[in-house]
């Protein structure tokens, strides 16, 4: 009994530690910047603290390109598609787009 007991309890916790995690709400994280009309950048943007998001963010999964390898809007789709692989936050994404737009190739 107390082997099957143990059995279980192990599994339990297995399963609960395998399964996926929720991101905080959006009642529970502060927004880092203010958004654009359209939603698509922050207004004022923090330079330092968007180069460390991308680097961090972006390194987690990959080596860091260039940013003159795309323009802004090639970059766009890029970070899109990664957004969805790697489930990096909104927030995260605007400023790494930040980042990007300003040292995009032109």
């Amino acid at each position: 009994m107390k082997n099957t007991l143990l059995v279980l309890s192990t599994l339990g916790c297995i399963i609960w530690s395998c399964s996926p995690k929720t991101a905080p709400t959006s009642s529970q994280t502060k927004p880092a910047t203010e958004q654009a009309p359209d939603n698509s950048i922050p207004v004022s943007v923090d330079m330092a603290s968007a180069e460390k998001t991308y680097r961090s963010v972006c390194s987690g999964c990959h080596e860091l390109y260039p940013t003159t390898n795309y323009t802004a809007a090639e970059w766009g789709g890029i970070v899109n598609r990664m957004q969805k692989k790697a489930n990096f936050s909104n927030s995260d994404k605007n400023l790494i787009m930040a980042f990007l737009s300003a040292n995009a190739k032109k």
